[in-house]
């Protein structure tokens, strides 16, 4: 039985092959191009606009008012909501709510992320037009009635760029609008958020509403610090390409630096090291029981661990 570190050897052997068989095909193509090389990642998590969000089942809830066609955001919301649905598992269910003056529904049940039914959700995304007010809190009850259907760890995602415009009477201010939200999502479900527009005025809203019902908050508009570790070459995947971008940085002369060193300290040591992190890497995409990739990993987030390595605007 061959062990477990003249595997990684052999393994480390073949990549070096790799990297020099890839140095020479490349003549005339950029190195940056990543490889077609199949995703190592878990289940249960999808990626909304860099961030990772576990759950069973997800619901949408989109605003699309007229303010969300001023600056494109609309299009930024369809972009980051048609990605996060191709990365559902026939394991999920998922619905959508769509809200301006009056709301659309993809479905008053939870559905299955067949992938008919995703096929169909995109596209109902995709046809979504931005007209009317911002009547944000109906959409709301009905997106967290339809979570509340699922058997498992279910989530509302609120997508938007604005403050509540057609509130009940009694309704006004910042915290009269989460309290109002707590009237009816009493378990409660979480309620992540994700900001749009440029303007700020409905940035405290969006927050709060994360904060008071265990969600994640995301302000889309302003520059961040995520990065996915192990994710070297920054093409949205972690894999053998990642092992190839690392030590052809560390060995081959004129070979791109990675554009995040966070991603490529894959020990987590505070410290870019091409070989040391390439076999570690190794390890934890071919040999069993080895030490998972630290976080932030497998989707993006921020290094909880401080050094004086930075990340700026790597994840969407």
């Amino acid at each position: 039985m061959i062990s477990s570190s003249r595997f990684l050897a052999m393994l480390l052997l073949i990549v070096l092959t790799g990297v020099s068989a890839w140095l020479l095909l490349s003549t005339g193509v950029s190195r940056r191009q990543p490889l077609e090389i199949p995703t190592v990642f878990a289940g249960g998590t999808i990626d909304m606009f860099g961030v990772g969000l576990d759950g069973d089942d997800f619901v949408w809830c989109l605003d699309r008012s007229c303010s969300m066609g001023w600056g494109g955001e609309i299009a930024t919301m369809k972009i980051a909501v048609t990605s996060a649905l191709q990365q559902l598992s026939p394991m999920n269910q998922f619905s959508i709510v769509a809200f301006s003056d009056n709301n659309l529904v993809f479905s008053a049940n939870l559905v299955d992320a067949t992938p008919s039914n995703v096929t169909m959700g995109v596209d109902w995304v995709n046809a979504l037009a931005a007209v009317g007010g911002t009547c944000m809190l109906n959409a709301l009850e009905v997106a967290v009635s339809i979570a509340e259907q699922s058997a498992g760890n279910s989530s509302v995602i609120l997508v938007g760029d604005g403050v509540e415009s057609c509130a009940s009477p009694g309704v006004s201010g910042i915290q009269a609008t989460v309290d109002y939200i707590a009237t009816f999502n009493l378990i409660p479900i979480p309620i992540h958020t994700f900001y749009v527009s440029a303007s700020p005025v409905g940035v405290p809203l969006y927050q709060l509403i994360a904060d008071t019902f265990g969600g994640v908050f995301l302000d889309t508009t302003q520059p961040n610090n995520l990065f996915r570790r192990g994710d070297v070459n920054q093409d949205g995947q972690v894999g053998v390409s990642d092992v190839v971008y690392l030590l052809a940085y560390g060995f081959i002369p004129g070979s791109p630096a990675p554009d995040c060193l966070d991603a490529a300290d894959v020990d987590d040591n505070g410290v870019a090291e091409p070989l040391v992190d390439a076999i570690v890497l190794l390890q934890a995409l071919f040999v069993p029981g080895s030490p998972p990739i630290p976080a932030p990993s497998p989707t993006c987030g921020v290094d909880p661990t401080a050094d004086s390595m930075t990340c700026f605007g790597i994840c969407p």
